[in-house]
């Protein structure tokens, strides 16, 4: 037995001629609309697919960033080279860090830095579904064309 899919096209439709779009490639008005509500896409249009990858970039940016700034950072010359005035700034600058660090780190901060964590993984998974649904509807509107 064979199984044979045929497609005709949409009822009514003339062949080679889009709906939305002029016979040079440019949107109609009608097609300018329709992309900008987004309702091809739904609730949310392609400017909004735009924002979402624009601040997913933002967010990895800023989190490389704190990271630099919480690393350690080392002299960068060789301590034979340094002065004793150059030495001792750093001494006491790390000196400094490390007491702040050690008042930072008490008891009463430990509970908003395990919230802050715990929120941090909330939305990290949040933004795992999303960009994976993302993924999703952007291949199904190109299966549709």
């Amino acid at each position: 037995m064979d199984y044979c899919l045929y497609h005709h096209g949409i009822l009514g439709q003339k062949w080679g001629v889009r709906r939305f779009q002029n016979k040079d490639g440019t949107r109609t008005n009608a097609g300018k609309t329709r992309y900008r509500s987004g309702s091809v896409y739904g609730e949310a249009g392609p400017l909004t697919y735009k924002k979402i990858v624009d601040s997913t970039k933002q967010t990895v940016e800023s989190v490389s960033n704190l990271n630099k700034q919480t690393t350690p950072d080392r002299p960068n010359r060789d301590l034979s080279e340094m002065s004793n005035k150059e030495l001792q700034d750093y001494i006491t600058r790390k000196s400094l860090e490390k007491k702040y660090n050690e008042l930072a780190n008490s008891e009463s901060t430990k509970t908003g830095r395990e919230k802050m964590n715990e929120w941090l993984s909330t939305t990290s998974s949040i933004l795992g579904v999303a960009s994976a649904a993302l993924g999703i509807a952007v291949a199904v509107h190109e299966l549709k064309k």
